[in-house]
């Protein structure tokens, strides 16, 4: 489905007529709540809770359309914009939010209006001057991956601002992650009641056209991992339906797997409702169906889990025929689900209202509308019988996601309004 909060009107508006790439790379200074030097990865590491620099700086660093000439550590907002100004060339600040908003910080909001005002007052001073000869276009994109969806007036009074210092001619923009708001577990039907997508058309947090949406993207790191060892695998021995390569084309000895554990010592921590519920339903036919199955973690979990690329995660994504994920019982999206397609199994998914772009139901995913529903999808795919229609959807859905959901892909959609880097 097409969400709502997305424009067809480009941040950066340089792509030439016929459509070919910029003409010049974007000019972006990083607004950040961690102090990183611009190459932050030394080794397999993913930043902890950090979209700002596992999405938006992986994306700008792989997209040749991009260059990242000054980072800033918020609060402090230290960057001296100087070297920018001193120059006739655009420059786009890309502002971590999220921090901004779970400090509930009115004096953060302040210092980046402040900071802005002063640069758009220094740039009409040196135009006057004829230190340069033009004003150079500020463009301010303030992205917000905060796992749920809340109205926060803090936030609204932010952009709101902004738009009115520098001009609400698109060049103040808001990105967000989340945009389903109503998402909970419900006892009576023992599964999830979906919510709704946030309509901005009618919502106070509206900020019209500026306002789009980015979910999670494909790990890097666990994308490189994947391409490095699937070959290495034995591939299946029917006809494949493509000759280019794909991760599902191995043979693949576990039946069905979710990463999460059957058994705890106390109760699932808060939001896991279903996802204790899958993994109970998947034990259950393990047994019963004798399918092999996973539920448990694979390797490192938590922190440990999230920043590192596990090698044992990559082999059993890679020998798994049928991955289950649930989102989260109050909100969705989840780096779990393009881990999953990309390992090159067939995805099974509970309901999504944002479900990434280029996924379909039954032809390159899953969805499973109800824990009933669940345990017949699995039944179906699991028959040897149906192993040619399994195949086709994992091919599929790993396609989706290698070539249309990488971290590069998504940086070009919002700031070019298309993927530029195949």
């Amino acid at each position: 489905m097409k969400l709502l909060l997305q424009t067809n009107d480009p941040i950066i508006k340089q792509i030439t007529r016929t459509g070919e790439p910029p003409v010049t790379k974007v000019r972006i200074i990083l607004f950040n709540h961690k102090s990183r030097s611009i190459r932050f990865r030394e080794g397999p590491t993913w930043a902890i809770g950090d979209e700002v620099l596992n999405i938006c700086m992986d994306g700008f660093e792989r997209s040749p359309y991009f260059e990242i000439v000054g980072t800033s550590l918020i609060p402090d907002f230290n960057v001296d914009p100087s070297f920018v100004l001193e120059e006739d060339e655009d420059v786009v600040w890309v502002v971590d939010m999220r921090r901004i908003v779970l400090r509930q910080s009115y004096s953060i909001h302040r210092q980046l209006v402040i900071l802005a005002n002063t640069t758009i007052r220094d740039q009409e001073e040196k135009v006057v001057s004829k230190k340069i000869t033009r004003r150079p276009q500020l463009t301010l994109v303030l992205m917000d991956f905060r796992d749920r969806f809340s109205a926060n007036t803090l936030c609204t009074k932010a952009v709101r601002e902004l738009i009115s210092l520098v001009g609400d001619n698109g060049s103040v923009r808001n990105v967000v992650q989340p945009v389903v708001r109503g998402r909970k577990w419900s006892d009576q039907r023992n599964f999830i009641v979906p919510g709704q997508v946030w309509d901005c058309r009618r919502d106070n947090e509206c900020f019209g056209s500026n306002t789009l949406h980015v979910p999670y993207t494909v790990r890097s790191d666990y994308a490189e991992a994947v391409m490095g060892n699937f070959p290495q695998y034995q591939s299946i021995s029917i006809p494949a339906i493509t000759a280019e390569p794909n991760a599902a084309d191995t043979v693949r000895e576990i039946d069905v797997a979710h990463f999460w554990p059957h058994e705890r010592n106390e109760p699932s921590e808060a939001h896991a409702k279903l996802r204790d519920a899958v993994t109970d339903l998947i034990k259950e036919m393990g047994e019963r169906k004798r399918f092999t199955v996973i539920v448990d973690f694979v390797s490192a979990a938590a922190k440990q889990g999230r920043s590192q690329v596990s090698p044992k995660y990559v082999e059993a994504l890679l020998t798994t025929k049928v991955v289950v994920v649930a989102q989260r019982d109050d909100w969705e999206d989840h780096y779990r689900l393009f881990e999953a397609l990309i390992g090159g199994a067939l995805v099974m998914t509970d309901t999504m209202l944002s479900l990434p772009e280029g996924l379909a139901h039954k032809e390159s995913i899953v969805v499973y509308n109800s824990l009933a529903e669940l345990r017949e999808l699995l039944s179906y795919y699991l028959d040897p019988k149906n192993e040619a229609e399994r195949l086709s959807i994992a091919r599929a859905g790993w396609k989706v996601a290698i070539s249309r959901h990488r971290t590069y892909h998504w940086m070009e959609r919002i700031f070019f309004g298309r993927i530029i880097t195949m």
